[in-house]
C-alpha cells in the first residue's frame, strides 16, 4: 500500500513538469492576457472632436470700432475636451482655401473668449455666455510688413517709381557705396551720410504709412473665414471643419468705421444731462438772481474784513500763491481779486496786491484798475500797489513777510495754490492781529491755513467763490448745476451699490448694471 501510493506521487510530479516544459507560453500568456484586458477597461476613451453647429458661425465687423477688426463667433460646446482649441482660418478669396493660401488665428476655450467677457463691445446677456468669439485683423494676419532697409536695389526701385528724384537716388547711392568700403570720411561725406539717415527715417516712416493704408484697406474689402475644432499639433494636427452639406462652410464679413461707439453711450448720456442741468440753471438765475447757494463763511468774512481795514485806516493785503496764470486755482484767486479790489475802492481802502510771476503780476494790475474804474475811483488806482515781490519761493516770503511787519496789515487774504510757504505766510499775518482769509485747493497746505487763519476756503469753495461774491447768472447756473449733478451722482453711488450687493446676495445677473456705469477706454 505504501509502495502504490510512493508511485501515484511520482507519477504526479513527473506530469507537472511534463507540463511546464511543453507549454511555458500558456503559462505566461494567461496572466498577460488578463493584465491587458484590465487596462483596456481602465483606459480612458477621448471623444471624436465635434466641430460648432453651422448655424452658429458667422462673422461681421467689430462694433464701435475704427474698422480694424471682424468679429468670429460660434457656439460654445456643452462638454468639452480639454486641450481641444479653435482654428480660424482667414482668406482673400474662396478658393484660396483649397490652394493653401490662408493665415489662421488660434483661439483657446477660456471664459475670457466668451462675448459676455467683453462688455466693450458685447451685451452682458445670459446668451453670450454661451458664445465664443475671436477679434480677427485681416489687415494684420494677411499683409506682413517688412522691416524697411534701405539698400542701392531698394534706392533704384525708388526712383523708378518716382519717389526719389535722380540726384537723390544718386546721391543715396554713392553714401551707400562710400558706407560698405568701410574707409575713413571725409567732411561732405559726413555731411552726405547725415542726409541719408534722414532720408532713411523718410522712408521707413513712408513704408510703415503704405503698410498701414495697405492694412485699412484689406480689412475694408470682403474677407472669408473657416472654422474648425482642432487637437494637437505639428503632424498629429487634428482638424474637424463646421460642415454643411458635407462642405466646410465659409463666412465672409469686412470691417468698416463705425461713427458712434456704443460702449460710450452711457458717458454722453450723463454729459448731456449734466450740461441741461447748467443750462436749465443759468436760465433759472437769471430770472431769480438771488438763487440759494449755501453759505461759505470764509467769502462771508470779506465784507467785514474789508470793513474792519476801513474802520483802522490800515491796508488790505492780497497774497497769490506760486502758481503761474495758467493754474485754476490762480485764475480763481485772480477772480476774487477783482471782487476785493472793487469793496476796497467803494471803502477808499489801500489794497496791497503781492505776487512771483510777473504775468500773474501783469494780469492782476489789470484787474485791480478794472475794479477801482468800475467802482468810479479810476483817480485812485496806484499801479505800484500791484508788484512783483521775487521770482524765487522764499525770497518771496521774506520780501512779503518784511512788508506785513512794517505796516501791519488790517486784513490779509491768501488765494492761490501755495506750497511751503503757507506756513510762514500765515504765521505773520497772525502776529500782526490782521483777519486772514485763505483759500487752496493744495490738500497739503489746508491744515496750516485751518489753524492759523481765521477762514479758509476749502477746495473748490475757492472756485465757487467768484460766482458766490459776483452772484452774475452764468457763474451762479453753473455752480447750482454742479451741484445737483454731484448729488445725483452720490445718489446714483448709493443706489447701485445697493443694487449690485442684493442682487449677488440672490444670485442675479447684475453685470449689465455695473456695465452701465462703467467708464470704457
Amino acid at each position: 500500500m505504501k509502495s502504490l501510493r510512493s508511485v501515484i506521487a511520482c507519477g504526479a510530479a513527473l506530469a507537472g513538469i511534463l507540463t511546464l516544459v511543453t507549454f511555458p507560453a500558456a503559462a505566461q500568456t494567461a496572466p498577460a492576457s488578463a493584465t491587458a484586458t484590465s487596462q483596456a477597461a481602465t483606459a480612458p476613451v477621448t471623444p471624436p472632436l465635434r466641430p460648432p453647429p453651422a448655424e452658429s458661425f458667422r462673422a461681421y465687423d467689430r462694433p464701435s470700432d475704427d474698422g480694424s477688426a471682424i468679429i468670429v463667433e460660434w457656439a460654445k460646446p456643452e462638454k468639452e475636451t480639454e486641450g481641444d482649441y479653435y482654428v480660424v482660418e482667414i482668406a482673400r478669396d474662396p478658393n484660396d482655401f483649397a490652394a493653401g493660401r490662408f493665415e489662421t488665428q488660434v483661439v483657446k476655450p477660456s471664459p475670457k473668449a466668451l462675448k459676455y467677457a467683453n462688455p466693450q463691445y458685447f451685451a452682458s446677456s445670459a446668451r453670450n455666455r454661451k458664445l465664443y468669439y475671436a477679434e480677427v485683423s485681416p489687415g494684420a494676419l494677411l499683409h506682413k510688413e517688412e522691416p524697411f532697409t534701405l539698400t542701392a536695389e531698394k534706392v533704384e526701385q525708388l526712383r523708378k517709381e518716382g519717389v526719389l528724384s535722380d540726384d537723390e537716388a544718386d546721391r543715396a547711392v554713392s553714401v551707400l557705396k562710400t558706407a560698405e568700403a568701410k574707409k575713413e570720411l571725409s567732411a561732405a561725406e559726413k555731411r552726405d551720410a547725415k542726409w541719408c539717415e534722414f532720408l532713411k527715417a523718410h522712408l521707413t516712416k513712408r513704408a510703415k504709412e503704405l503698410a498701414e493704408a495697405e492694412a485699412a484697406r484689406i480689412n475694408a474689402t470682403t474677407c472669408y473665414f473657416r472654422l474648425a475644432a482642432a487637437r494637437g499639433t505639428g503632424p498629429d494636427q487634428q482638424k474637424a471643419y463646421v460642415v454643411r452639406d458635407g462642405e466646410p462652410v465659409i463666412v465672409s464679413a469686412s470691417a468698416h468705421w463705425n461713427v458712434l461707439k456704443v460702449f460710450k453711450l452711457n458717458t454722453l448720456l450723463f454729459a448731456l444731462c449734466f450740461s441741461a442741468a447748467v443750462l436749465a440753471f443759468i436760465h433759472i438765475a437769471r430770472r431769480n438772481p438771488n438763487l440759494f447757494i449755501r453759505k461759505i463763511p470764509g467769502l462771508e468774512a470779506v465784507e467785514e474784513a474789508i470793513g474792519r481795514a476801513t474802520e483802522m485806516g490800515r491796508s488790505v493785503y492780497f497774497v497769490h500763491g506760486l502758481n503761474p496764470i495758467g493754474s485754476l486755482s490762480t485764475i480763481a484767486a485772480v477772480n476774487i481779486l477783482g471782487r476785493v479790489a472793487r469793496r476796497s475802492a467803494e471803502y477808499d481802502v489801500r489794497v496791497r496786491v503781492m505776487n512771483v510771476d510777473p504775468i500773474v503780476t501783469a494780469v492782476s494790475q489789470e484787474v485791480v484798475q478794472q475794479a477801482y474804474t468800475e467802482a468810479g475811483r479810476p483817480d485812485a488806482y496806484d499801479a505800484d500797489d500791484v508788484s512783483l515781490m521775487a521770482s524765487d519761493q522764499f525770497s518771496f516770503v521774506a520780501a512779503v513777510s518784511g512788508r506785513m511787519v512794517r505796516e501791519q496789515p488790517a486784513a490779509v487774504f491768501l488765494m492761490g495754490y501755495f506750497y511751503a510757504e503757507s506756513l510762514l505766510l500765515a504765521e505773520t499775518g497772525a502776529s500782526t492781529g490782521a483777519i486772514q482769509v485763505a483759500g487752496t485747493d493744495a490738500f497739503t497746505q489746508l491744515p496750516f491755513f485751518v489753524t492759523t487763519c481765521d477762514y479758509t476756503l476749502i477746495g473748490e469753495e475757492l472756485y465757487a467763490a467768484s460766482a458766490y461774491l459776483s452772484r452774475e447768472p452764468r457763474m451762479l447756473g453753473s455752480l447750482r448745476g454742479q451741484d445737483v449733478g454731484k448729488a445725483f451722482l452720490m445718489a446714483v453711488i448709493v443706489v447701485v451699490a445697493l443694487a449690485l450687493t442684493v442682487g449677488i446676495a440672490m444670485g442675479l445677473d447684475v453685470a449689465w448694471l455695473r456695465n452701465l456705469f462703467k467708464a470704457f477706454s
